[in-house]
């Protein structure tokens, strides 16, 4: 329920303070570039959820409360995280840049940082190796997304990814939850 509440005071916020929404809101045209690298990303994380279930002895992720439950948990943190990281913390630290040339934004680096910070909960509730690798996933995932959102990306489409990510998690692990 806290989440919920965060995500929608991170909607608000956003709108609010972010000074081109008409972007963030607006479904566009993905490239051909873009598509690849989000299908990189998801295959990296459909890799390490199997590698995770096959051969983690470490299940402390799962949560009570059923798959239903946890369906809706993703969902709604799926909208969180995105609002909070990409439409809200990367582009207020954006418009506030002039126009760049990098690859990565600013904006991105430091959304990428607290993105990658706030996951780091990882090392409490899996074995070593898969925190690791599971918080370089968050880090690449959260850059590629970023790239995406800074080219003009929707904040919807990055949530459809997201979600769908989460989903894979809990595929490849269902008998652990």
């Amino acid at each position: 329920m806290l989440r919920l509440l965060w995500t929608l005071i991170y909607i608000v916020i956003t709108i609010k303070l972010v000074h081109n929404k008409t972007s963030l809101l607006r479904f566009g045209k993905l490239s051909k570039t873009q598509l690849i690298l989000v299908f990189a990303v998801v295959l990296l994380f459909v890799i390490n959820n199997y590698f995770l279930s096959r051969y983690s002895s470490n299940f402390g992720f799962v949560r009570d409360g059923g798959v239903l439950l946890v369906i809706v948990g993703f969902i709604i943190n799926s909208f969180y995280e995105e609002f909070a990281y990409r439409g809200f913390i990367q582009n207020y630290v954006n418009q506030y840049q002039s126009k760049h040339s990098y690859l990565i934004s600013k904006g991105n680096l430091f959304a990428s940082t607290l993105m990658t910070l706030s996951h780091i909960g990882f090392f409490k509730v899996m074995d070593t190796t898969f925190a690791i690798t599971g918080l370089s996933l968050v880090l690449i995932y959260s850059l590629a997304m970023g790239y995406i959102r800074d080219k003009g990306g929707s904040i919807w489409f990055l949530i459809i990814v997201h979600t769908i990510i989460n989903f894979i998690h809990l595929l490849v692990n269902i008998e652990n939850y």
